[in-house]
């Protein structure tokens, strides 16, 4: 789940159940594999919140050598390995309005 805050900065949840480490992974860190471990939550879930400036950026959350999407994405671009990637869009300061309600994608 992807969430804009009212701070300016955005968090990000991964909602399935794992007691693996979790990793947000995306243009924001030049892919790192290993520079953005989430928190674990005592559901089990885990979350991060990061400071990003107004633009898109592309994630993904890694789960040992699994990858995924988030299914409350802002939106999803195609990469070059025949899935998609997530996307985030962190608009500017004066463009902020109220965030309608995520669905999940069909």
């Amino acid at each position: 789940m992807v969430e804009l805050l009212p701070n300016g900065s955005v968090r990000f949840a991964f909602l399935h159940a794992t007691d693996q480490t979790v990793c947000l992974v995306g243009d924001f860190n030049d892919w790192d594999e290993c520079s953005h471990p989430m928190e674990r939550r005592p559901d089990s879930t885990h979350c991060l919140e990061l400071l990003l400036r107004p633009g898109e950026y592309e994630y993904k959350f890694k789960v040992g050598s699994q990858w995924y999407n988030d299914d409350f994405a802002h939106k999803y671009v195609p990469n070059p390995w025949g899935s998609e990637n997530s996307v985030v869009v962190v608009p500017t300061a004066d463009s902020l309005s109220p965030q309608p309600a995520h669905t999940l994608r069909p």
